[in-house]
């Protein structure tokens, strides 16, 4: 069986290598697929003989039909990434590709001088096209939309080819365009160093790739971009780190209070996590390579 783009093209740059292959846990969990570690680059991957998922399980997939988010760590993760957008996509033509829900279209599509998000799911899909939304299931439709600002959010893990995808994206896009991605991270303190029941939790065969800074880097310059930053961000807080290890068991963003000291607190254990390359999320910035 051929790899998967997204696991060959780390092989040939030596991001991954069957002999550094250390084994993190026999399967996911929704799928027997096994997950493997680099001993080197530290990238997290999936069993390279695994064929991933095809375009019709995202399609039909089973989605909660609803216009507002799910839970706390989806409002959490709006507002946060709202704060980033505001200043990029003010005036500017913002896509949005693997948009799901449309949970940040509907925050700041206002924002935008026009908008577009690709999605392939039909539940979010139709929905957000009943409530005026400019969405379509159709690649080409991104590719002659001419970007100014693109966004992946929490989207370049699951495709089979990211470097395809980010390369017609480049060529797509204005000259002057800005990328905007973010993934789960390789080097999560909870993958590493919390209880075994993480792992059964969190490895799920929709994520190929779990990325380091190095890796997301060459991906995303080996595909028409030029990198401007990688930063680590810390989408869970420190309760819930808290709550694994005490319970073995999530528990969101539950547990967290609003007094001073308790902000201050989060924010410090986001910034130690982020000062030592353990944050469960990267996010990178990039322009377009003229």
């Amino acid at each position: 069986m051929a790899l998967l783009p997204a696991i060959s093209m780390l092989e040939k740059s030596d991001f991954i290598s069957a002999k550094r292959a250390n084994k993190l846990a026999d399967k996911c969990r929704d799928a027997d697929v096994a997950v493997f570690e680099d001993k080197q680059s530290g990238v997290v991957y999936l069993d390279p003989q695994y064929g991933g998922r095809k375009t019709d399980y995202y399609v039909n997939k089973s989605m909660p039909a609803t216009e507002h988010p799910r839970n706390d760590m989806d409002v959490a993760d709006t507002e946060r990434r709202s704060m980033l957008l505001e200043s990029l996509i003010a005036g500017k033509a913002w896509l949005d590709f693997g948009c799901g829900p449309g949970y940040q279209l509907r925050h700041d599509s206002h924002l935008s001088r026009r908008h577009l998000g690709i999605e392939l799911n039909q539940t979010n899909l139709e929905l957000l096209k009943q409530s005026g939304y400019q969405v379509s299931a159709d690649f080409y439709e991104a590719k002659t939309f001419t970007a100014q600002v693109v966004s992946l959010f929490h989207v370049m893990e699951h495709l089979d080819d990211p470097q395809t995808i980010l390369k017609e994206l480049a060529e797509a896009s204005d000259e002057q365009a800005t990328l905007i991605i973010e993934v789960p991270h390789a080097n999560d303190w909870l993958i590493h160093e919390g209880p075994e029941a993480f792992k059964a939790f969190t490895f799920w065969s929709e994520h190929i790739v779990l990325h380091t800074r190095a890796s997301l880097k060459y991906t995303i310059e080996a595909s028409g971009w030029q990198v401007k930053y990688i930063k680590g961000v810390q989408r869970y807080p420190v309760w819930n780190h808290l709550h694994w290890c005490s319970h073995h068991e999530p528990s969101g963003l539950s547990g967290a209070t609003n007094d001073a000291t308790s902000i201050a607190l989060a924010h410090a254990y986001e910034s130690y996590l982020a000062a030592r390359d353990q944050s469960d999320t990267l996010i990178a910035i990039a322009t377009k390579r003229v």
